[in-house]
């Protein structure tokens, strides 16, 4: 599981790119919850992205589109 895999990436749809969320993304927009199983085996890129969810900051920034959600 990537970091991509997580927060999103753009797609190309219809001949145009696109961004789209990916179920972590898609969980804070909506104040849902994403449940991660075995989440101390995540990859190096995927853990950078988790903590500043998980400590006082409480947002997840998206490199890509240049957002920061809270």
């Amino acid at each position: 599981l990537t970091a991509a895999d997580l927060v999103g990436r753009h797609l190309l749809v219809d001949g145009q790119t696109v961004w789209c969320d990916g179920p972590l993304t898609r969980a804070v927009r909506e104040g849902g919850i994403c449940y991660l199983d075995e989440v101390v085996e995540a990859r190096q890129d995927t853990a950078v992205v988790l903590h500043p969810l998980a400590d006082n900051r409480r947002e997840l920034f998206l490199e890509r589109t240049g957002e920061t959600l809270q």
